[in-house]
């Protein structure tokens, strides 16, 4: 289910947040998931990270700011409620709350994201051919 596998995946990204691991690409087509155990009862989830170029790393655990900043593109594609429930989850490892400033910031990222979709469809609509 979401809440399992999103359980799994907030403990894997909570871990590599505060050992100070910024990945800064961090989405879905950049996160491996291999499931573990044959048996569904102990049924884990090993992730691995790829396309690690731009990844930054610091000797302490990152700031929330930074956290949040990289967690947007990764919860970008789901739906609203969805986004709610893995932010609670990962925020709650923090020992922080998910405040009206942090849902702001993912709304303004995604009205960024569909501006600059909606811009790039329009240019290529009207380029002129060469």
């Amino acid at each position: 289910t979401f809440d399992e596998f999103s359980d799994q995946m907030v403990d894997f990204i909570y871990l590599l947040h505060s050992r100070g691991c910024c990945f800064r690409d961090l989405s879905g087509g950049n996160l491996l998931v291999k499931s573990t155990e044959k048996s569904t009862e102990n049924q884990g989830l090993q992730f691995s990270l790829i396309d690690t170029a731009r990844m930054r790393c610091r000797l302490k655990g990152l700031p929330l700011s930074l956290r949040i900043s990289d967690l947007k593109r990764l919860i970008l594609k789901l739906a609203p409620p969805l986004q709610e429930v893995f932010m609670n989850k990962y925020m709650k490892q923090t020992g922080k709350k998910f405040t009206f400033s942090h849902r702001l910031s993912l709304k303004l990222y995604a009205l960024k994201t569909d501006f600059k979709r909606q811009k790039r469809n329009f240019r290529k609509k009207t380029k002129k051919p060469s």
